[in-house]
This record gives structure tokens, C-alpha cells and sequence, in this order.
């Protein structure tokens, strides 16, 4: 690991701002965890499962890697609210999950939007990664990589022992969850299960699908059927260009809430 080692420590003193917050000892190249934090043996084929050291090291063959540290350099001159040792700790362990974040950020700064980061939600300190205001409205949104637990994973792979049930049972194919919709669900009871149902602030999901390593399913089928409480609407997307400068992305809307006309457009104008 040493010559790989030696190459992210080079590459890294040519971005000072992300060299200032991360420091030195990039070594490990594959994530060590799931997004929950608990210790797992992660798919080390897949690019979405490579951290910072990973992508600074694959940066010189890899024109989008290359291009996302280039525009993450330039984010934090930017924005000096990410320029924190706290953010780039979170960078070195789970690149794309919190390039994804402050990607969308910038995404709303150049929508003329102010951003607050972590606000509170709910009752129990918990906190979705930002709070916009639209037309004197305020709306929470929480960026996602889909990418479930290894545990959801697992089963999904696996399938389940058992009969027709989600937690114990064997599934029939086309009744599967696709993974995004797995990934909704852990979010929903990661951040959302202490809320009352009087909560009415709109939450958006965001999720960008570029790295899924799997499949996501058809959103514009099982998000409408799935209806899951309090989230307004979810935001798909993913890069088209190599250059990371161009985007795919579908907005969809719960039929169990409403969003006006402005909201609607606003979201599917953002990447």
C-alpha cells in the first residue's frame, strides 16, 4: 500500500483547500462501513464504494474522478461553511455521499437559493442536510446515495427464508424492492419516524444515482404506489457528462401531497 499510498499524498497537495481539511493519512481506498456506520464487507468492485483516497487515486486514468476533486477544490474556495475538518472527516471516509451534498448545495446557492445546513427536524436531534425557503415556504431536503445497508442488501441479493414476508420471508422477483426504495425507507426511519402527523413542511429527497451499483427500479412506478409519509417529492440524478457538468435528472411527486407550480419547477430545474 505504501506506492499507493505515496501517489493520494502527491495528488492531494495539488487541491490545498481539501489537503487543509482532511490532512494527511488518506490510506484506505474502499469504504470500511455502510452508511449507518456499522462495520460491513462492502462490494470493493464498485466505484460508488471508493473514498476520497480512492478517487485521488484512480484520478489520473478516470476523467470524472478527476473532474469531481477539480470541482470539489473549487466548492470549497467557494463555500468556506464546508471548508471545516469536520466536513473533509466526512469526506475521507464517504466521498460520494458527501460530494453529493455539497454538489446540491452549490446546485441551490447558483438557483439564488441560502441554504441552511443540518437544521433540526423532529424532536429527537435529528437533522436532514438542508432548509430552503420557496415563495415564503420552507422545505427540508436530505441528499442520498441509494445505496441500503448491507443488511437490505444482503437480503435483496440473498432473498428471504421464510413465506411472502418482507422481514423473514422469500419474495417472489417481481415483488422486489428496488434498492432506492430500500434506501428511502432506511431514511424515513433514520430521520423522519419521530415526526407528528401534523408535520406538513415538504421534504425533498435527493438522490444522486450516478454510483448505484445496482439497480434503482422505475421511480415513476413505485414512488407514486409507495406514497411514504411526509417526503413531497423525490429528485433522480446523475451526471451525463464525464466532465460532471451535465445532468439526467426526474422529479417526481407524491399524490399524497401537493406542490405548487413554482415548486415543481424549481426542483426539476436543479440539476
Amino acid at each position: 500500500m505504501g506506492n499507493a499510498s505515496e501517489q493520494i499524498e502527491e495528488r492531494l497537495l495539488s487541491y490545498p483547500h481539501i489537503s487543509e481539511i482532511t490532512g494527511k493519512g488518506l490510506i484506505f481506498d474502499k469504504l470500511a462501513f455502510d452508511p449507518y456506520n456499522r462495520d460491513c464487507e462492502l462490494d470493493l468492485e464498485s466505484d460508488g464504494e471508493l473514498t476520497l483516497a480512492g478517487v485521488l487515486l484512480h484520478s489520473d486514468s478516470n476523467v470524472q474522478f478527476r473532474c469531481m476533486i477539480e470541482h470539489l477544490e473549487k466548492w470549497l474556495e467557494l463555500y468556506p461553511e464546508y471548508k471545516t475538518k469536520q466536513f473533509g472527516k466526512k469526506l475521507g471516509s464517504n466521498f460520494f455521499d458527501y460530494y453529493s451534498e455539497i454538489e446540491t448545495y452549490h446546485r441551490l446557492r447558483l438557483s439564488n437559493c441560502s441554504p441552511q445546513i443540518d437544521p433540526l427536524i423532529g424532536l429527537k436531534n435529528n437533522r436532514l442536510d438542508f432548509r430552503i425557503s420557496l415563495n415564503e415556504r420552507e422545505i427540508f431536503i436530505e441528499v442520498i446515495t441509494p445505496r441500503p445497508s448491507v443488511h437490505s442488501d444482503n437480503q435483496f441479493i440473498e432473498g428471504y427464508t421464510g413465506f411472502f414476508d418482507f422481514e423473514r420471508g422469500t419474495i417472489r422477483e417481481r415483488d422486489r424492492k428496488s434498492r432506492l426504495e430500500i434506501k428511502i425507507e432506511e431514511e424515513i426511519r433514520h430521520h423522519l419516524m419521530d415526526l407528528p402527523d401534523s408535520f406538513q413542511t415538504p421534504i425533498i429527497i435527493i438522490a444522486n444515482c450516478t454510483y448505484c451499483s445496482l439497480e434503482t427500479g422505475d421511480p415513476e412506478i413505485w414512488f407514486p404506489i409507495m406514497q411514504p409519509q411526509y417526503l413531497h417529492g423525490l429528485l433522480c440524478y446523475d451526471f451525463q457528462s464525464k466532465e460532471c457538468t451535465r445532468y439526467n435528472s426526474d422529479f417526481h411527486v407524491n399524490p399524497r401531497y401537493s406542490l405548487s407550480t413554482l415548486e415543481k419547477g424549481f426542483f426539476k430545474a436543479l440539476f
